[in-house]
């Protein structure tokens, strides 16, 4: 079955001229591939999400419009053969799908991540803090990326990196979830905004935890323990020799600031020492 659009009555009968067919087949492809882009371009939404803009919040009016719009501009160019329509058809289908226009206003509201009610130019602007939302959401579509190459056998041999993992995971969708309500107006711009906050305080919690448990698994306790020192040691001897008090900081004349860095450098090498003396002795 096909979509059947004829050219306005009046022209020629060259090359070119008749009915112009656009498959089902062709317009399905389409809507898939600009779907495709619109997750793309917004990674930390889920594919049942993508799937439901198709199913619930196309505009199909806005679709055939602009299609009719696209097979006038094709029917003019009579020097096109077959296969460059079609391929023209296809790319503008998909390039206006991931322009979003095709959605309806709560669609589009709610992948602008921020529901206001006024559109401006066809696109909704963002406000609030965007540079937080765009972390949040590249960290999400990192977690979710992550997560889907986790077996069981990774998850049980590593839990406090699985665990973290999982939980940025299940706090983009409460993300998503806010945008949603947003969008309905079931809850006000401040309140969401205050709930992306604490969704990106908490995110942060567990990209540190991650980050812990990841380089406990790559170096091993006993290694990142050895690096502390070496690290504490240079930096305190560092202080010390900067500081020109010598350990005691009991050189006449010195300052107190210099008094305070030989301190602190004295400190540092202690726990330089501390780190190695629990290291030997886990050893024996």
């Amino acid at each position: 079955m096909a979509l059947h659009i004829r050219p306005d009555e009046g022209e020629g009968e060259g090359e070119g001229d008749g009915e112009i067919q656009i498959s089902n087949e062709l317009v399905s492809s389409a809507l898939q591939e600009g779907l495709y882009r619109v997750g793309a371009n917004h990674p930390h939404l889920k594919p049942a999400y993508l799937h439901s803009l198709a199913e619930k919040h196309l505009d199909k009016g806005r679709l055939n419009e602009h299609l009719q719009k696209v097979v006038s501009h094709v029917a003019e160019r009579k020097d096109w053969s077959n296969e460059e329509r079609q391929r023209f058809i296809y790319e503008n289908i998909a390039n206006y799908v991931e322009s979003e226009h095709v959605f309806d206003p709560i669609a589009r509201r709610t992948l602008s991540a921020h529901g206001l009610e006024d559109e401006l130019g066809g696109k909704y602007e963002r406000t609030g803090d965007v540079e937080r939302d765009q972390e949040i959401e590249r960290t999400v579509a990192a977690a979710s990326e992550i997560s889907s190459n986790m077996d069981e056998g990774f998850v049980h041999r590593n839990p406090g990196f699985a665990k973290a993992v999982y939980s940025v995971n299940d706090l983009g969708v409460l993300y998503s979830a806010l945008n949603v309500l947003t969008a309905y107006k079931v809850i006000d711009r401040k309140t969401a905004d205050e709930g992306r906050e604490r969704i990106h305080y908490q995110i942060k919690e567990h990209e540190t935890e991650a980050g812990k448990t990841y380089q406990e698994h790559l170096y091993g306790e006993k290694k990142i323990k050895k690096i502390a020192a070496i690290v504490l040691g240079l930096l305190g001897g560092v202080l010390i020799v900067f500081s020109g008090s010598g350990i005691t900081g009991n050189v006449v004349g010195a300052s107190s600031g210099n008094v305070t860095g030989g301190m602190l450098g004295a400190l540092f090498i202690a726990l330089a020492l501390v780190f190695v003396w629990g290291k030997s002795k886990n050893a024996s």
